[in-house]
């Protein structure tokens, strides 16, 4: 898959160079209005996209650290082979709690929501709600 963070980062320049373009025009009396606000849209879109990848690429290092410390966990001797037998046996399972469960904490879902309530609520209502609050 490639890697698009050139992409996003050129992009990113780009809404800069246009938010610019747009305070240029207003001094100038321009209607800015649409532009304004199909501006405001993209910027959103970029940063809702960078929470779900963040969110992802969280959930994603979780996983793996927890499968490698159970696979190390489950020894090299013949009870470890089917200790771990029974651990890939649940792979489906558990891949599926990481990424799209609610209540898993370190599913890339909560973690989406909760960078996206970080970014729209108010500090200090997000801090009195579990599914916003910083993680300790």
């Amino acid at each position: 898959m490639p890697d698009s963070s050139d992409d996003v980062k050129n992009l990113t320049e780009q809404v800069h160079k246009l938010n610019e373009l747009i305070d240029a025009l207003k001094k100038l009396g321009a209607p800015v209005e649409e532009l304004e606000k199909y501006t405001n849209r993209l910027q959103l879109a970029l940063d809702t996209g960078g929470d779900a990848a963040q969110a992802a690429a969280d959930a994603s290092a979780t996983l793996a650290a927890y499968n490698n410390a159970v696979l190390k966990a489950c020894g090299d001797d013949d009870d470890g082979a089917v200790c771990q037998a029974k651990f890939m046996h649940s792979w489906q399972a558990r891949n599926v709690d990481f990424t799209l469960s609610i209540k898993n904490k370190k599913s890339a879902t909560w973690n989406f929501i909760r960078a996206t309530l970080r970014r729209h609520i108010p500090q200090a209502i997000c801090d009195r709600l579990d599914s916003c609050k910083a993680q300790n």
